[in-house]
């Protein structure tokens, strides 16, 4: 879908004329639009920003006009909410989504759809820094007293301010009464560490 959207625009400089060539800068602008949507950003204003920000960067004092490479690559960045509006546009007329578009979805739609869900209880299990809109719904079941967040953490890290791994644990707890007395169990016992050095890409 979003190579056809690459193929039709007219005025952006296409780069990638075969799905082959454009497949890895697909996958990466899917991954930014996810990005984007998990969190419940204003996509239009987040890159007409980013489209400024690199004006100022081809910005010339002596007032030269750009040159043609810098106008495709400014019309490129002037190009990517069209890319995203006209991506989530197809794919929602098919009912379909990528992971951020369909928790942006659920999370702005979640109050009409709580009440037919067809369970009692969800606990939301082993989450520990949320995206808004993975926060957005699960506060509203919690809310609405039919949901609870169980996190996986340690007072190491929940209780000592100064620990930012329990930044979210400490957040989650603010709003999730059944978040904390973790327990402290990386303060007991003995460690015993082996640290083994590996050069080579390890996959």
């Amino acid at each position: 879908e979003l190579f056809d959207i690459h193929r039709s625009l007219e005025g952006v400089e296409r780069r990638f004329e075969t799905f082959e060539e454009f497949i890895s800068f697909g996958e990466m602008m899917i991954g930014d639009f996810s990005e984007i949507d998990l969190y419940c950003v204003d996509a239009a204003r987040l890159f007409s920003h980013i489209h400024e920000h690199k004006r100022l960067g081809e910005w010339d004092v002596s007032g030269k006009p750009l040159t043609p490479f810098q106008e495709k690559y400014l019309n490129f960045y002037n190009s990517l909410f069209v890319y995203y509006s006209r991506l989530r546009q197809r794919l929602g007329e098919n009912k379909q989504a990528y992971t951020g578009m369909a928790y942006r979805n659920v999370a702005e739609n979640i109050d009409s759809l709580i009440g037919n869900l067809d369970c009692s209880h969800i606990y939301f299990v082993g989450f520990n820094a949320l995206s808004a809109s993975e926060a957005r719904i699960v506060d509203c079941f919690a809310k609405n007293g039919i949901g609870t967040l169980i996190c996986d953490g340690d007072d190491y890290y929940f209780k000592d301010l100064r620990q930012e791994a329990g930044y979210f644990l400490r957040n989650n707890a603010k709003k999730h009464s059944d978040v904390g007395n973790f327990g402290e169990h990386f303060a007991q016992g003995d460690r015993e560490i082996h640290i083994i050095n590996c050069p080579e890409n390890i996959q």
